[in-house]
């Protein structure tokens, strides 16, 4: 989970603009918050895309975010954004990482490229099965009913790891943080403005 401890001179802001109203200041925290969130997901797509070779349409996919809610009692507000959710497997299939099959060539197996820097890896003994969706490996020893042996995915990392790496999350955080004054100024405004 992404931690990011925002403040603003809240007090400040709703004194020049002469706000009295709780209602409204529930309501631009709220907001604010959630543009705020949805814009460091987005932020987040782009550093994990950065040091890792998978899509952008993967990575938002496994980026979850809890919206704040406004209400009229509540003085805190919380907005999430998570690399991921219980429901969601921990590990992704190399098959997202540039997979190529290497069968009928001298060694065989699949060769991946996982991050953006650096060559590509061979899985010596990988294939590509599930019409294209997946890379397998053979449990040696271990057969199935028609007596061949058993086949298992590859994985490696999934969005939840690379979201966790300390240099993307501190990234991603300072974002927010800079960002979220100005984005509640302006909700703020437009809050009031409706009031």
């Amino acid at each position: 989970m992404l931690a990011a401890n925002v403040s603003s001179n809240i007090a400040a802001t709703i004194k020049s603009l002469q706000i009295n109203t709780p209602k409204v200041v529930s309501k631009a925290s709220a907001s604010a918050l959630n543009k705020s969130i949805a814009q460091g997901k987005t932020k987040m797509a782009t550093e994990i895309r950065n040091e890792y070779n998978l899509s952008a349409s993967k990575i938002k996919d496994r980026l979850v975010v809890t919206k704040a809610r406004s209400t009229s009692s509540t003085l805190t507000f919380i907005a999430r954004l998570t690399g991921g959710n219980s429901n969601r497997t921990r590990s992704i299939n190399l098959i997202n990482f540039q997979a190529r099959d290497l069968r009928g060539r001298k060694g065989g197996g699949v060769s991946v490229k996982i991050r953006r820097v650096g060559g590509r890896k061979i899985i010596a003994d990988a294939f590509i099965g599930n019409k294209g969706r997946t890379v397998f490996t053979r449990i040696a020893g271990v057969k199935n009913a028609k007596g061949r042996d058993k086949i298992k995915p590859v994985q490696t990392i999934d969005v939840a790891q690379m979201f966790n790496q300390r240099r993307i999350n501190a990234t991603v955080t300072k974002f927010i943080v800079d960002n979220f004054d100005r984005i509640f100024d302006a909700e703020l405004k437009y809050y009031s403005s409706r009031a």
